[in-house]
């Protein structure tokens, strides 16, 4: 299991700093990595209770009532009591387990004080739309650890581009059922791209066959693009996250395929 983020954080003015944004813990027969998004502090705040949680021998086996119990805690103290003062203290948690014992792996995201079980992948955060298209064409669960670093490594440099509030290094936390989490931290230009996920992204988008039937121009024009249901009763055109998804990559990416 591999949990990956951005670790831009943008506080009142200008300035950016680079801020943790994955932790994790290595307990009895049980790993966790969980990973933030939203408003910074709060986030903090509930990671680290989660975590001083964790080391309780109940935890592996009753972990979703716990992290569950204290995502309540949370935001019953600080988040419903501000909503009343316009003020957004919105996060959102994704917490991956693997449970060495019986060689099982959990992923959650968290939707205020639920735990919301996901299967494959799951995404949070201001650049979600567009991982989330990402992922959808390119994960597989038979992805290798090395491999699912390079595909996030692609999905995090491109959507660190493209969606403001999403950016500086990328940062990775791979969580094993024998070997204990590990963590990597490095710049976009770190990641290289293999063409085949570049062909696998163009190939399988909506616009997928009119990118084939102009395969070699030097640009492509969106606005031409079409998609048509399979039952063939409706069709539309793509839409502008489409449009920026294909126009972008392939003119980018169309020579090294």
């Amino acid at each position: 299991m591999l949990i990956a983020s951005d670790r831009e954080e943008s506080g009142d003015g200008p300035v950016k700093s680079s801020a943790r944004k994955i932790f994790h813990f290595a307990g009895y027969q049980f790993q966790l990595a969980i990973a933030t998004a939203g408003d910074g502090c709060l986030a903090d705040k509930a990671v680290r209770r989660i975590l001083a949680c964790a080391g309780a021998a109940k935890f592996r086996d009753h972990h979703e009532q716990i992290v569950e119990d204290t995502l309540r805690e949370v935001y019953a103290k600080y988040v419903w009591p501000a909503e009343e003062r316009d003020s957004d203290r919105q996060f959102e948690l994704i917490i991956g387990i693997c449970n060495v014992a019986n060689q099982q792996q959990l992923l959650y995201r968290s939707v205020e004080e639920i735990l919301w079980p996901q299967t494959g992948f799951a995404v949070a955060g201001s650049g979600e739309q567009l991982a989330t298209c990402f992922l959808e064409r390119l994960y597989e669960d038979t992805l290798t650890i090395q491999e699912a670093m390079r595909l996030m490594g692609f999905v995090c440099r491109e959507t660190k581009n493209a969606t403001s509030g999403c950016g500086l290094e990328t940062e990775m936390v791979a969580l094993a059922t024998e070997a204990g989490p590990t963590r990597t931290l490095a710049a976009d230009s770190e990641h290289s791209t293999p063409s085949r996920i570049l062909e696998r992204i163009l190939e399988t988008s909506i616009c997928g066959r009119s990118f084939q039937r102009t395969r070699g121009k030097s640009k492509i024009n969106p606005s031409r693009w079409r998609f048509e249901r399979n039952d063939g009763l409706a069709v539309r055109s793509c839409s502008s996250l489409e449009g920026l998804f294909v126009e972008n990559f392939a003119n980018r990416y169309a020579d090294r395929i």
